[in-house]
Order: C-alpha cells, then structure tokens, then sequence
C-alpha cells in the first residue's frame, strides 16, 4: 500500500475549505451536564425497547453519549468513544480494533457478543455474527451520529447482546446543517476527509449525504516477541500496519418513509493473519467491505418506525495473502 501523497491535493483543498464552511458537524447540540435530574430523565433513548422513549420509562440502565460529548472530548472513532464507558475496554491486533465488557473479547476472540446496531439496523456480519468495526474501518463517521446508547446484557436482541447492546443513532437530513467539508490529520500519518451536508428536495422531502475517506500509514516498525528469529526478521514488522478505505452514507426522507443506505470498503496491511502467512510481507492483506440499505416506515421524524419494509445488507472479509515463500508464520498465542 502507498501512503504518499495520495490524499495529499485533495486534504488541502478540505482543509481550506474549513474557513468558508458556515457549520461545524460536531457542533455542540445537547450538554447533558447542564441539565437537571428531571431534564436527565426526559431524554430520549431508542434502544432500550425499539421505540423511542425517555429515560425515565425505559426498562433498562442506559449510557446515553451525545453528539455534544463526542464534540467535547473529541472521539474520532467508535472504538474511542465506547472506551469511555464505565467496564469497556479497546483491543487491537492489527487487524481490528475491537470492543470488550469487563475482561471479556481477547485480541483474538471476533465472537464478541457485543451487538452493535446504526439506527436499529443490526450490524453483525454473516460469518462470525459479530461487530468487528470499532475503528476507522466502523462504517459510520462520529461527525453523523447524533447520539450512542449502550445498555448492558439485554435479553431483547437475543444472544447477539449477552454482554451488551449499542445502538448508534445518526442525525436526521436537518440537523446536519449546511453543507460542509472536515479534513483530519493524525499520528501514525492519519488522514481523513469528509464532506456532509443536507440537500433540500422538497416541502415533505429532506437527503442527508455523507462521505468520507481516509488513508493511515499506521506504526512504520511493530515487533512481535513471539516472531523474534533471524529468519524472520527478528519479529519486525516494516511498514505493515497501514489501511485505507472509503465510507458513504445517505439518509432519504419522504413523508413517513425514510431510507437509509450505507457503503463501505477497507483494505488493512495485516503484519500476522490467518493460518499460514509470510511474515513481514506487505501482499498480506485484508480487503473488506461492509453495505446495506433499509426503508421504513413511521411517523417522521420522532424517529419510530415499527415497520420495516425492506432490509438488505451484504457484509464481505476476504484475507489476500502472498505465496508462501521463505518462513511460514501463525498468528503469535
């Protein structure tokens, strides 16, 4: 994978486009500390029983994070922002950043029985039947969501959340204010662009578009003890964590229907992957991606559509590794 230069014109171009952009996506919307216990109660939540309810009648303990925490502490990634909650950790073995409850999910274990979902869309994919995308790789950009909800060991979703269930609620098409451009620089040579905005149709119809893409050079030397030999470069990983990929979401309303439709695709440089690989070989890679499209019906926009009308999604994960010349390596125990 080559990292140089190849978002480089047009990073510029967003970056100066941030003083001619009217609005910020994470602008501050709702300050939960400012609140009273009484207000507290009455925020609303989606998660806790399909349907969007306050606080106070929801049947469940739930951690609600705001679109204006996310703004406040600056989480660029799901993955920072579940960290934050109370029992949640953050694992990375290089391939994905995944998410674990109280000791539980090793760097390893893809069954996490942590059902995350966008909307109410369930985001498992159809091998492991689990959520892997807490990182850059999570379809969704943090400057869409409007608020996260985490309610532990709920029996509604099924075995899917043993440990817990997260419901990622995006903003609707006019709360996503003018059309604006976000441009992100980071350690590791991070980079990522975005561009969102709400189109106006019509009277009764409102588009919300989002995209975003991003390029991360990653650690330039990862070592791996278990891999430490002369004949495999004394466990050193060169340039081997690198990853780029591209997200796009829309988000159509028309009445009491709403259709939302999400495209993503990853390549990662995996420094071990599964079963038997040359180490410290960049042809070691995994390219994914991760789509799906859904109408409902409801009474836009109190968001409670109890009618799904049309769910299609397709989830894919295919390891590309070289021939298997020199030194056979297995992920280190």
């Amino acid at each position: 994978m080559d990292h140089r230069g190849s978002l480089l014109c047009p990073l510029i171009l967003l970056t100066a486009a941030l003083a001619w952009a009217d609005g910020t996506p994470g602008a501050p919307q709702q300050d939960l500390t400012s609140l009273t216990l009484e207000q507290l109660l009455n925020v609303r939540v989606e998660g806790a029983a399909l349907h969007s309810q306050s606080l106070r009648d929801a049947p469940a303990s739930v951690t609600v994070i705001t679109a204006e925490d996310i703004y406040k502490f600056g989480y660029r990634t799901l993955g920072e922002a579940m960290e934050s909650v109370r029992g949640f950790h953050l694992n990375d073995n290089r391939t994905y950043r995944s998410v674990g409850v109280r000791g539980f999910n090793l760097p390893w274990d893809y069954g996490s029985r942590i059902l995350v979902m966008v909307n109410g869309h369930n985001m498992a994919d159809h091998i492991f039947d689990s959520m892997l995308w807490f990182g850059a790789d999570f379809p969704i950009d943090m400057h869409l969501v409007k608020q996260i909800e985490i309610i532990p060991s709920s029996a509604l979703y099924g075995s899917n959340g043993e440990f817990a269930t997260i419901n990622v609620i995006t903003k609707e098409p006019e709360e996503a204010g003018p059309p604006n451009l976000t441009a992100q620089f980071g350690s590791f040579g991070e980079k990522k662009a975005q561009m969102m905005g709400a189109v106006p149709i019509g009277k009764s119809t409102k588009l919300l578009l989002s995209g975003t893409v991003f390029n991360n050079s990653g650690e330039s030397l990862l070592y791996f003890h278990g891999l430490d030999t002369p004949e495999t470069n004394r466990g050193e990983a060169i340039r081997m964590d690198g990853e780029k990929g591209y997200h796009f979401f829309s988000d159509f309303a028309w009445r009491n229907w709403r259709v939302t439709a999400s495209l993503s695709s990853r390549t990662k440089i995996q420094p071990v992957s599964w079963g038997p690989t040359v180490f410290n070989d960049r042809g070691t890679h995994l390219d994914e991606s991760a789509n799906y499209v859904e109408a409902a019906a409801g009474s836009y926009p109190d968001s409670s559509y109890d009618m799904a009308a049309i769910t299609a999604s397709v989830n894919s994960a295919v390891p590309a590794l070289p021939p298997t010349s020199g030194v056979v390596c297995f992920p280190p125990a």
